[in-house]
């Protein structure tokens, strides 16, 4: 079960806190939430109300579409999403707001064998969208191969990824148009994640002050 990102916590510190204090220390100053969930506010970023995000869970089950994530009025011009769920070590920040870029990027972990890393798969965790008509466009694709029934799971992020460097959206594969970020960053779906990402993170700390 998903946790509400406003009560996730490392170190006494909420998860979408901790991003946006992250963002400004380097200097990010235009940060936006995309939520209806007014406990958002007064976090020291503004709060967007999305227009058209058909995505919600009922009975376990998801309806619309996951992709309405990347909220659509927002993508007119060059955009950064970052998830609210996410843990982003000051590394994983400072690469995702220093990379420059004249494509599409996904920033995501790539290399899971990784002993920081507490999750067992490759995961996308941003985006640095350059050319929005063609991020629109395959959003479009994607959705609409789901309508017609040809994607084996709700399309998330890796379809879209797949669409874009024009593979098959049903088969994963790295190939291009990423950054790979290999270390404690990860997103937080339950109370054992937090349990373990704490220890991994107590753990960096002890080093550090050790070394």
């Amino acid at each position: 079960t998903a946790l509400p990102i406003w009560s996730s916590e490392i170190n006494g510190e909420s998860l979408i806190k901790r991003t946006i204090r992250l963002l400004k220390e380097n200097n990010i100053k235009d940060i936006i939430i995309t939520s209806h969930n007014e406990k958002l506010n007064g976090l020291g970023a503004t709060r967007y109300e999305p227009k058209n995000n058909s995505h919600k869970w009922h009975d376990k089950k998801r309806i619309g579409y996951w992709l309405d994530a990347f909220t659509w009025e927002l993508l007119d011009e060059p955009t950064t999403f970052l998830f609210g769920d996410v843990y982003y070590s000051e590394d994983a920040i400072r690469t995702i707001t220093g990379t420059t870029t004249r494509e599409n990027l996904f920033f995501c972990t790539h290399n899971s064998n990784d002993s920081r890393y507490i999750k067992h798969h490759e995961e996308p965790l941003a985006y640095k969208v350059i050319n929005t008509e063609e991020f629109k466009k395959h959003i479009k694709r994607v959705k609409k191969l789901f309508d017609e029934g040809k994607t084996i799971r709700h399309p998330i992020v890796w379809e879209l990824y797949r669409s874009i460097n024009n593979q098959d959206v049903n088969i994963h594969k790295m190939t291009k148009n990423y950054v790979a970020i290999n270390d404690e960053s990860c997103d937080i779906d339950s109370i054992n994640d937090i349990e373990l990402l704490q220890k991994v993170v107590n753990r960096r700390w002890k080093l550090l002050w050790q070394g």
